[in-house]
């Protein structure tokens, strides 16, 4: 009876203990992590910077055929000079063209020369009229050319209707590629001569425009007499 008692109390407190720990599990969860807003990334390759696109380069212009060396002038008589006409056929034909703001005119003088310009009509307009006159020497493409300083500028005022208007040098210039431009401001009847169609040894331009219109009345005096008179002329760099 003793026996049966203590088995009896001995399988209680197993029970007793059992449920104890299961209660002490179930009592002490484990731990969650906590959530939280500031959540760390893991740091990533810094992309490398874009280079910035840099602008094609600016053509260099084309040297323009060194002056002085007297290569297209052919057979030279020194003893006489003469006034080379880069205008063919005379006055036949010819017409006016207004000029508002810039004209100028390419050409290759082929041996010295003390003077040049262009017959410009002013419709019997006696004053009022002016002008300036400069001479560039050719640097490798018209932007280039009108961009450096003229050898000689001249202003003028109320010449006679047609007349050759020029620039008259102190001391002759040496051959050599050259650009000629009238500019007129704001004055009326200011105008060249030309005849219509154009020629190789000739380029014309308006206002920062190759003017395929026809070919001024150009004179160019030379201080000797060249069996070539017309020389050949650059590329523009504005086709």
């Amino acid at each position: 009876m003793k026996k049966l008692f203590f088995s009896i109390l001995a399988l209680t407190l197993l029970v007793f203990v059992g449920c104890a720990k299961e209660s002490e599990h179930q009592a002490t969860p484990s731990p969650t992590p906590e959530a939280t807003s500031n959540t760390t990334v893991e740091p990533t390759d810094t992309p490398a910077p874009t280079e910035e696109a840099t602008p094609a380069e600016t053509a260099t212009p084309l040297p323009t055929v060194e002056p002085g060396t007297g290569q297209y002038a052919g057979e030279i008589d020194e003893t006489k000079a003469i006034k080379a006409d880069f205008y063919e056929g005379g006055h036949v034909g010819q017409q006016a063209h207004k000029i508002f703001g810039s004209f100028s005119v390419q050409f290759f003088a082929t041996t010295t020369f003390n003077k040049v310009g262009i017959s410009m009509p002013t419709w019997f307009q006696e004053e009022g009229h002016a002008a300036t006159l400069s001479l560039y020497a050719w640097q490798g493409s018209y932007e280039a050319t009108m961009m450096s300083e003229p050898v000689v500028t001249k202003e003028v005022a109320d010449w006679k209707d047609g007349v050759e208007v020029l620039i008259e040098l102190d001391e002759e210039l040496p051959d050599g590629e050259y650009l000629y431009e009238i500019y007129n401001e704001d004055t009326d009847n200011v105008c060249v001569w030309y005849k219509a169609g154009t020629v190789d040894y000739v380029r014309s331009y308006y206002n920062n425009e190759i003017w395929e219109a026809g070919t001024p009345r150009l004179v160019v005096y030379y201080t000797k007499k060249p069996s070539n008179i017309h020389g050949p002329i650059q590329a523009s760099g504005l086709e």
